[in-house]
């Protein structure tokens, strides 16, 4: 796709719960956002993108503090982040999304993200989840919409509005050290976001993804990941007779490399799964067969240090392996499996 000659201008939009279960966390919210905002204008300068922000800070009702300011003069959010009360979720998404479509889109490449963060379930709205369901089910493609909710039941929530599962990320709400988990995952969203607009990508439905769009050459040279030596883990892919072997006993019968120690194994991720807080993941280029590991690779599929649902979205280059913590975990054919010697 040829570069717009105009420019490529995004607006990123944050819809903050502003609630009084919030409140414990307060000072925190507007460091944490100010620190996001930081990075987005550093981002922008970095890959010559316009950035323009917006912020809402929602309770009872919705307040509108900032509206797509250019994101190299944005104040910090300190006087408008003030709050209590209920969660109106769904009035204060609806509206960023009303407010946002007022935006001229002419000449330049124009594309819209917004990130929704909440502590809580929806229980002051006057506007009903059909509405939003709707409305993010008829988004333009290159508008995209993400949340970060606190748990199961607040994901769910969020999937029955209408949130693309791939666009919903958990964080943990009790403590400013699960704030901190949150803003990186924004931050990596925005990282890979801004660079696929670089490469004429407008929009995503799947802002939190194991997909082309999160896992790719700049975004895992991002991340800071290093190969590790060839010589420092086998992969072999396991044949119809090994089908439901224990991965213990593929390891050390079929792979060779017993006796196998609890940590060092890896299983190629086929279906959604709940993938634990303490378990380490993998990523390997398809084409030369380099494995990345890491605390930051996890941050590369959208994973902080809490457990979180992850689907293994469609991605020609790269494959993701998850850690297993047990002796008995079972292969599946076809599967490959990761092992560390």
């Amino acid at each position: 796709m040829a570069k717009n000659a105009l420019g490529l201008i995004n607006h990123v939009a944050f819809v903050l719960d502003a609630s009084g279960s919030m409140s414990h966390l307060h000072n925190d919210v507007i460091r944490v956002a100010d620190e996001q905002i930081r990075h987005l204008a550093e981002c922008s300068k970095e890959l010559d993108q316009e950035t323009r922000v917006t912020v809402y800070v929602f309770h009872d009702d919705v307040k509108c503090a900032i509206y797509d300011k250019d994101v190299l003069r944005l104040p910090s959010i300190r006087e408008y982040y003030k709050g209590g009360g209920m969660t109106a979720l769904i009035d204060a998404t609806l509206q960023s999304q009303d407010d946002l479509a007022k935006i001229p889109e002419i000449y330049a490449d124009h594309s819209f993200l917004t990130f929704v963060i909440t502590d809580g379930l929806e229980n002051r709205s006057k506007r009903s989840k059909y509405d939003l369901e709707k409305q993010l089910k008829e988004m333009p493609d290159h508008w995209s919409v993400a949340i970060l909710v606190p748990d199961r039941r607040s994901e769910d929530e969020a999937v029955r509005f209408g949130f693309p599962v791939n666009s919903i990320a958990k964080w943990d709400a009790s403590s400013k050290e699960g704030l901190e988990q949150g803003l990186k995952k924004i931050q990596q969203a925005t990282d890979t976001y801004m660079t696929n607009r670089a490469m004429g990508i407008r929009g995503t439905r799947e802002v939190f993804s194991t997909g082309a769009e999160a896992v790719n050459k700049q975004t895992i040279r991002q991340a800071g990941l290093v190969p590790l030596g060839s010589d420092a883990y086998v992969v072999t892919v396991v044949p119809p007779e090994n089908n439901g072997f224990q991965i213990k006993d593929f390891v050390n019968q079929v792979m060779g490399y017993g006796p196998y120690k609890v940590g060092k194994g890896y299983y190629e991720l086929m279906k959604r799964e709940k993938i634990q807080g303490d378990k380490q993941v993998a990523i390997r280029e398809k084409k030369t067969g380099k494995v990345y590991t890491g605390a930051n690779a996890r941050l590369v599929i959208g994973l902080g240090d809490e457990q979180q649902s992850v689907f293994p979205d469609f991605n020609p280059e790269y494959k993701i392996f998850v850690q297993s913590r047990s002796v008995n975990r079972k292969v599946v054919v076809g599967q490959e499996i990761l092992y560390l010697v």
